[in-house]
């Protein structure tokens, strides 16, 4: 669809058209898949690093809470 615009998306053509994408999207979901796999790295993280920032996000949830409520937050 070289010089498609968007209103090839929309109405009864455009259903049709939005089922064709997602029957290839469909029939190609593992290959999709797969490719992403051999793009994508995760990374080792640190446990300790990670309980550190979920204790951070925990007191900063709850001195904005505080703060919410009128109150100030003890730390």
């Amino acid at each position: 669809m070289p010089n498609a615009d968007w209103n090839t998306f929309t109405g009864p053509a455009g259903m049709s058209e939005w089922t064709a994408i997602g029957q290839v999207v469909l029939v190609n979901w593992d290959s999709v898949i797969d490719e992403l796999d051999d793009l994508v790295t995760v990374k080792e993280v640190d446990e300790d690093k990670i309980k550190d920032t979920e204790q951070r996000i925990e007191e900063t949830k709850k001195i904005n809470e505080e703060k919410q409520k009128g109150g100030r937050a003890k730390t």
